[in-house]
């Protein structure tokens, strides 16, 4: 079965905020890292139970998942044949509450 893939505002912002990030240090890595996420958020659209439920799922009482990509942690769920990505966090920061 073939997931619509959709993106929260939320996550939209994280993106933004790592990409700007990274292109202070080097904007052609940036632009390259942006790119492969994109890819790695778009193979949800196939198979995403693949990917194990986050810690955060006990405490808000809802499955999410995640995706590990880098240094980063792509939070998601599985809704009637659509993959709603809801955050993308660096994998040292505190899971959500």
């Amino acid at each position: 079965m073939k997931f619509r893939v959709t993106i929260h505002p939320m996550a939209i912002t994280d993106l933004d905020e790592v990409f700007a990030w990274i292109a202070e240090q080097s904007p052609e890595n940036a632009a390259r890292w942006y790119e492969r996420l994109l890819e790695n958020i778009r193979s949800l659209g196939r198979f995403p139970q693949r990917c194990p439920i986050a810690s955060e799922s006990d405490p808000l009482g809802k499955e999410i998942r995640q995706l590990l990509f880098c240094d980063y942690r792509i939070l998601f769920t599985i809704d009637r044949g659509e993959v709603r990505v809801l955050r993308v966090r660096h994998a040292m920061r505190r899971p959500l509450r």
